[in-house]
């Protein structure tokens, strides 16, 4: 009796020393890696970064988890994005939102095998957009692997409403030359997203691939109007609402709807300030320095401004067009105008067509009484914004605009053809086809004049 006891005892000790090992294995795996945050984040979002486990219950919370690994995806971070995912996965192996995250990273690091098995896994579980999202990921998967015909079965289980697994079924089956089948998911496409880019370039190859040159040609000149409705990548979009809530981006975001619903300037400023301390700001993405500039001059911080722009003047070889206008608004706000005025014709030089960027410029220029140049800015403004108009099919909007800028300047070619392509979709066909003759006047050899004429007007003479 008292041998079965000690061997009874012997045994519960051993099970108590591996569940003790266990727990402490179980502990020790739930840190992250190191990784040197501070290589790639200023200091506010490095340290955001480094305690996100702290920030999770003390690393025992799936969702903690979760979120950490959404984090490190949406910076661009994929290995210690699979990390968290993991120790998420770990503590909760039936979220659908887990397998899925999971999955994007081991995709992400080019670990296809074990991403196909476990969006397999979760599409098969999940209903409605988890599923859809997971079929539609598998498929992308499936395309990496070479695997043409089941990724098609897969973006067809994603359902005939989800859009970017109709496209790449429409453009799979495009390539398989199979137009037939394609033609009536391009069709579904383009009824429910007139005007979307990726339907609209479908349906220019379907008629390609069919020789039907005229309805190629037409389909070719919608694209000028559209614009992508849905992402072919539908995490991208998750990913710009997660940067919204992290780090150095969450303080900008924060500051900016402050300051521009007139409450307070005091949060632009202190960010400012804060940043010009940051012994990591280099380490900020550009695009973020960008944005923190323009917070500080709307904020009117001209001194902290202007250390900002030498900074960045040190770091970057090629200054951009929103560095000009900072410039320019500085100069301009101290009340140097001809120093504005120059910086912002160059901001303007490099990225003509932002209708902001001439609006400026017309209004230094208004300072300083070069009417001149301040017709030009003002006429380049309304085109711009007469074009954007035209692409959101506002027609009643921008004619009268371009019949405007085609009034102040009637050698303008791209003006008058747009202005004839208005005058077409409105149904003033005469006007349009003299519109579109005028345009070959001034250049016989204006292609989209003569394309539009011969489109619509052949046999009309």
């Amino acid at each position: 009796m008292t041998r079965w006891r000690l061997c009874w005892g012997l045994v519960i000790l051993a099970e108590l020393a591996l569940a003790a090992w266990t727990a402490q294995g179980l502990r020790g795996r739930m840190q992250l890696p190191p990784y040197p945050w501070t290589a790639h984040f200023d200091s506010r979002t490095a340290r955001e970064f480094s305690h996100l486990p702290e920030a999770s219950a003390g690393g025992q919370s799936a969702a903690g988890w979760r979120d950490a690994a959404e984090r490190c995806l949406a910076l661009g971070h994929a290995g210690p994005a699979l990390a968290a995912a993991q120790r998420a996965w770990a503590l909760d192996s039936r979220s659908h939102d887990g397998g899925l995250l999971l999955a994007y990273s081991q995709e992400q690091l080019g670990q296809l095998g074990p991403a196909h098995d476990l969006l397999a896994e979760v599409a098969g579980r999940a209903r409605g957009d988890l599923a859809s999202r997971a079929w539609h990921r598998l498929g992308l998967v499936e395309l990496q692997r070479g695997a043409q015909e089941e990724a098609a079965a897969a973006f067809t289980q994603a359902g005939d409403r989800h859009w970017p697994s109709v496209y790449y079924r429409a453009r799979l089956l495009l390539e398989s030359d199979n137009p037939g089948e394609a033609a009536a998911l391009i069709a579904t496409l383009r009824g429910a997203l007139r005007n979307d880019l990726y339907a609209g370039r479908l349906q220019a190859r379907l008629h390609d691939r069919l020789g039907q040159t005229d309805a190629r040609d037409a389909s070719e000149e919608e694209l000028r109007y559209s614009r992508p409705t849905f992402e072919l990548d539908a995490w991208q979009d998750r990913w710009r609402t997660v940067r919204r809530r992290v780090g150095l981006q969450h303080e900008l975001t924060l500051a900016f709807e402050e300051l521009r619903s007139g409450r307070s300037r005091d949060r632009a400023v202190a960010l400012g300030r804060r940043f010009l301390a940051d012994p990591l700001w280099m380490h900020a993405p550009p695009e973020q320095q960008e944005d923190l500039l323009e917070l500080v001059v709307l904020a009117s911080d001209l001194e902290t401004a202007r250390q900002l722009i030498e900074r960045q003047e040190k770091q970057f070889l090629h200054p951009s067009a929103r560095l000009w206008q900072a410039r320019g608004e500085v100069s301009d706000q101290a009340g140097d105008l001809e120093s504005g005025y120059e910086q912002m014709r160059r901001a303007v030089a490099i990225d003509p067509n932002r209708g902001q960027l001439q609006t400026r410029l017309a209004m230094i220029a208004g300072k300083l009484k070069r009417t001149g140049i301040e017709k030009l800015a003002r006429r380049n403004s309304m085109f711009v914004s007469a074009f954007d108009m035209l692409v959101k099919r506002d027609i009643e909007g921008a004619g009268p605009a371009l019949g405007e800028v085609v009034a102040e300047d009637p050698d303008w070619i791209m003006a008058r053809f747009y202005l004839a392509e208005t005058l077409r979709l409105h149904g003033d066909l005469a006007d349009a086809k003299s519109t579109y003759q005028k345009c070959l006047e001034l250049n016989p050899r204006f292609r989209p004049a003569q394309k539009a004429l011969d489109r619509h007007f052949r046999g009309t003479e």
